[in-house]
């Protein structure tokens, strides 16, 4: 079973010997708050919304970003319960380019606590071992993807 419980025994375990930057909490809609075996599982909303504001509790209490991955409809609405992104500071949608030449994943703000939430970037992607960066991709106007050096020089003048 995924709890919180299993979660931060692991957080215990591994953060100080790790000392990792990111902690990935894949499938958030399968995290229980405990053993008791609620009737509507992962579909509870009430569920979902808990679980959310423990992780970002976690995120807070061993000083690591805590990335949860959750799924979207076709409207680009979260699928399951709305309310579990109410205590993440912030929420990005993701798209793959269809450019095989310079593959990249482009990340698309729909939440930022305390900021601007008009944030979009991208990163190289590579698809073979699913690793994404560590160089960024400009994506222009005209959607053509740009140089690392140009983008520091576009960034930063």
């Amino acid at each position: 079973s995924l709890t919180l419980a299993n979660i931060r025994k692991e957080l215990d375990k591994k953060v100080a010997v790790l000392e990792p930057k990111v902690v990935i909490v894949d499938y958030v809609n399968q995290v229980k708050r405990g053993f008791n075996n609620n009737r509507m599982g992962q579909y509870d909303w009430t569920e979902q919304i808990e679980v959310s504001k423990a992780l970002k509790a976690f995120a807070q209490d061993y000083g690591v970003l805590v990335v949860s991955p959750y799924q979207i409809d076709a409207t680009g609405e979260a699928r399951f319960a709305k309310g579990v992104l109410d205590s993440p500071d912030a929420a990005f949608t993701l798209e793959s380019s269809k450019d095989e030449e310079n593959p990249y994943m482009k990340f698309i703000c729909t939440k930022m606590r305390s900021g601007d939430d008009n944030v979009e970037f991208a990163s190289e992607m590579n698809w073979n071992s699913l690793k994404i960066g560590p160089n960024s991709v400009l994506i222009t106007e005209d959607g053509e993807d740009q140089e690392e050096d140009d983008i520091h020089k576009a960034l930063h003048g």
